[in-house]
């Protein structure tokens, strides 16, 4: 089943909430969700781990079209969790009110301590994800 970036992004930003997230975080990984949406286009608004990969590769500030630490981070953790639907399990939710398990940080937590690294996996697309 080939699901878009909308129908995950609505889900991580839903995620979030419920997980007691800044609304600075919320309004960042939107941010980060229209963007990847943008690139999606050129695939019909799917999203596979090759169009993740690409979208987290994009670690060039246009502003200052050097290298950006920050932009790597930020992306990388977004593909991190849209790559998660790929999962064997195929579902980064438990149900449609509970937070996202494992893949992002507390919201207590520092944003150094976060885990990165998103898995590759050329052909995958996202399996609908699983509701309670």
């Amino acid at each position: 089943m080939e699901t878009t970036v909308r129908e995950i992004g609505e889900r991580v930003v839903a995620a979030l909430e419920v997980a007691g997230y800044a609304e600075l975080t919320i309004r960042n990984y939107r941010k980060w969700i229209r963007w990847l949406e943008l690139l999606a286009r050129k695939q019909g608004g799917v999203y596979t781990l090759g169009l993740g990969a690409e979208f987290a590769s994009m670690t060039t500030s246009p502003r200052t079209g050097e290298f950006s630490e920050q932009r790597r981070r930020d992306y990388g953790q977004l593909v991190a969790v849209f790559d998660s639907t790929c999962s064997p399990a195929g579902s980064i939710f438990r149900s449609k009110s509970a937070a996202m398990v494992g893949l992002l940080p507390s919201p207590r937590s520092s944003p150094r301590s976060w885990p990165h690294g998103p898995m590759r996996s050329k052909n995958c697309q996202a399996p609908g994800l699983m509701e309670g």
